[in-house]
């Protein structure tokens, strides 16, 4: 399950990346419009998702200032966000290196962020929703990308496990 859970953060970290830079073939305008996502634009459904993988972050380690709301706008700036992006997804693959048996099977207790309260969930279950959620985002602004009339890059887990001297977009 760690190996599973590592591919993920790689995975993660290669799809943000690769989406961050087709987000970057934006003008302005676009990356702000309101394009009727969960989030309106781009640049807060990016936002959102690095606030997200904060939180969650913080409640697998308990390390760092916890946020309080993943409705924020953290990042004015799309470069700003790439680079916090990368250090975030740094971060996360490390968590998931160190990871032992004893971690897999513990039952996680957190504070939810939308309606404050106390619960658990079983620690794979909290993973496998942490990066469902990333999965799901990356693809509505992926979809933004092409209704903007771009042709990103595909970012399917599939694409991540070819061997770069063949990866043909």
């Amino acid at each position: 399950m760690k190996d599973y859970f590592l591919m993920n953060a790689e995975y993660g970290r290669w799809a943000n990346a690769r989406l961050l830079d087709d987000c970057a073939t934006l003008t302005d305008h676009e990356y702000h419009r309101d394009m009727n996502a969960v989030f309106g634009s781009v640049h807060a459904t990016l936002n959102h998702l690095y606030a997200t993988d904060t939180i969650w972050l913080h409640r697998f380690t308990g390390e760092g200032e916890p946020l309080e709301t993943y409705e924020d706008i953290l990042f004015e700036d799309l470069n700003d966000l790439r680079e916090a992006r990368a250090v975030l997804d740094e971060r996360i693959i490390a968590f998931f290196q160190l990871l032992d048996k004893d971690d897999i099977h513990r039952e996680l207790l957190f504070r939810t962020a939308r309606r404050p309260s106390v619960t658990s969930r079983p620690f794979p279950v909290a993973v496998a929703h942490f990066f469902t959620h990333q999965t799901h985002h990356r693809s509505q602004i992926h979809l933004c990308l092409r209704q903007f009339g771009k042709s990103p890059r595909p970012i399917d887990i599939i694409h991540f496990h070819k061997a770069p001297a063949t990866e043909e977009d």
